[in-house]
């Protein structure tokens, strides 16, 4: 997470170049993260429950050493004496390193003498409130809702889940490490993970169209609507459903609202019911977003329970698509006759 900000950040974004940056952002990462209070070694914080401070840290790593060689706080200047230019910036930028891993270390012993823990620890508690909203059967409809009204309107889903990356791989890493040290796949922590979301959430992808793409191929007599079917029938199995999102349309399209909002809605209740009442298995992997639901389901799983769920979702999904599917089939079969007939 420290290098990967690094890269968008620094380099990409403020075209910060060479190593110096990239090692100044694990580094001061690694001052606040690798020490207890004790000042022993500790590595409890470079898994996923140093996500957060791991993304803090490395931004206000990169932003105080951009501050510094701007305003050539302590720069060493080599220009003109034909020293190579890689040398020149490093050479430079030496003091404002310095400095940021400095001003790291008195926030790392400010912190432990103040709350008695490192500093992840006390990002993690501050967060604590919003992990716990996000991984709630409320949060999770709320979500659901929101993402789906948006891609509705044309706003990529991506949008919104993508933030919430932070937020399911530190809920993942703690279903990992619970289910390393020996508790039941139905006793983890939390239940909305990043695996979740794409496997018993959105089956065949966005707006939950697996169960669409199947009624589209044997439920729909419209040759468009059919033609999109036999298109999206097969990406639908690797969760990739842009065709039928966009070939239907699913997009802007007032009729096929409610089920492309809806069955994702089902979808999340359903499953959380499940798992919450142990019905069913926690996520402990995530295999990959594109590998076909209900295997997934099964892998991340460890649960054969699963796979059941995720084909019972399927229909779920078919049966609340069907009416207002058939009701487009009927208006596009109308369309294409009164074509013909001109």
């Amino acid at each position: 997470m420290a290098a990967g900000i690094w890269y968008f950040l620094g380099n990409q974004t403020y075209k910060m170049k060479g190593f110096i940056p990239v090692l100044t952002a694990v580094v001061s990462y690694m001052i606040v993260a690798v020490m207890d209070p004790s000042g022993a070694k500790t590595f409890d914080y470079l898994g996923g429950t140093g996500l957060f401070a791991a993304l803090i840290s490395s931004i206000l790593s990169i932003e105080l050493l951009r501050w510094l060689t701007n305003k050539k706080v302590g720069y060493i200047s080599l220009e003109g004496q034909g020293v190579p230019e890689a040398l020149t910036e490093s050479f430079g930028m030496l003091i404002p390193v310095a400095i940021v891993l400095l001003v790291f270390g008195l926030v790392h012993a400010v912190t432990i003498a103040l709350t008695g823990s490192a500093f992840p620890a006390i990002i993690s508690t501050i967060l604590a409130p919003v992990l716990k909203a996000t991984d709630s059967i409320w949060g999770g409809i709320i979500l659901v809702f929101l993402v789906m009204l948006f891609w509705w309107f044309g706003i990529h889903d991506s949008v919104i889940t993508g933030p919430m990356g932070a937020f399911w791989a530190t809920a993942l890493a703690a279903n990992i490490s619970a289910y390393a040290a020996g508790t039941t796949g139905t006793q983890l922590p939390y239940v909305i993970t990043e695996p979740y979301w794409w496997f018993f959430v959105m089956i065949g992808g966005s707006g939950a169209t697996f169960g669409l793409v199947l009624l589209l191929c044997f439920a729909c007599k419209s040759k468009q609507l059919k033609t999109v079917g036999k298109l999206g029938i097969v990406p639908a199995f690797f969760n990739i459903n842009e065709p039928v999102i966009f070939g239907v349309p699913l997009m802007m399209n007032p009729i096929m609202a409610v089920p492309f909002i809806g069955a994702p809605v089902a979808n999340m209740i359903i499953t959380y019911i499940c798992m919450s009442t142990g019905l069913v298995s926690r996520t402990v992997s995530y295999p990959g977003w594109n590998l076909f639901c209900p295997i997934a389901a099964m892998i991340s799983t460890v649960d054969v329970r699963a796979f059941i769920l995720v084909l019972v979702l399927i229909v779920v999904d078919a049966l609340i698509y069907f009416p207002f599917i058939k009701a487009l089939d009927r208006e596009k079969l109308a369309e294409e006759k009164n074509a013909v007939q001109a």
